[in-house]
């Protein structure tokens, strides 16, 4: 009696491991090529900061034309908004931008104005319009400020401030320009040696300073747009 033999074909793992181990090696070189490809990007005005302030408050501070000025933008931003919302489109523009201005915004150091437009967003062949609004600041008649050879002083604005600030609760986050990287470097200084953390905004310089709060990094502004004369 033939006793029938079964055959069967081994399983051989080798090949399966050489095709996961390819497939993970072109994953990691996809992701690699990605990271160092967006060195060339515009980043967003918000991000890059010194270093996180965590759940901490933040307390905003202008440096710009070589001088620094405590700058409460929230709550200025705050009181615009009370007069009208953000335009949803672009006939709502000149409306919105009549009612912020219609009395001054202003702190004891600052005064802003809201503008809007919109500007251009292209990708190769394809571009969209966006809306962008925000706010210029300017400096207030006759409102505090320090320099880079008065932040030091204990009766300046700049050390009041600190002296006023809890370094478990808050973090001063530096709008700065070009003009006033030594000013600014000066008062971080001042404040870690305090042990406050900061952060830090880029700015274009010069008077009026336009800050775009939907992301517009163009510093000649939005393409088509309604500020105050």
């Amino acid at each position: 009696m033939l006793r029938r033999r079964s055959r069967s074909l081994a399983l051989n793992l080798d090949s399966l491991t050489d095709i996961v181990t390819c497939s993970v090696g072109i994953a990691v070189f996809v992701v690699l090529h990605g990271v160092l490809s967006t060195g060339g990007l515009v980043v967003n005005k918000r991000l890059p900061i010194l270093q996180e302030g965590g759940a901490k408050t933040m307390v905003r501070v202008l440096c710009a034309a070589n001088t620094v000025r405590p700058f409460d933008m929230d709550r200025l931003i705050a009181q615009m908004l009370e007069e009208a919302p953000p335009p949803d489109t672009f006939g709502q523009v000149r409306g919105s931008v009549e009612r912020w201005n219609g009395r001054v915004k202003a702190d004891g150091f600052l005064k802003v104005t809201g503008y809007a437009g919109y500007f251009e967003e292209n990708w190769g062949f394809y571009s969209e319009r966006q809306l962008d609004w925000g706010v210029y600041i300017e400096p207030l008649r006759g409102g505090g400020h320090d320099t880079v050879l008065t932040v030091g002083q204990p009766d300046g604005c700049y050390q009041r401030l600190l002296a006023r600030l809890k370094p478990d609760r808050e973090f001063i986050s530096f709008l700065v320009d070009p003009q006033s990287v030594e000013v600014f470097e000066k008062c971080a200084d001042l404040a870690r040696n305090k042990g406050i953390e900061v952060g830090w905004q880029p700015l274009v310089g010069g008077w009026p300073v336009r800050v775009s709060l939907m992301g517009d990094t163009d510093p000649e502004g939005p393409s088509d747009w309604w500020r105050p004369q």
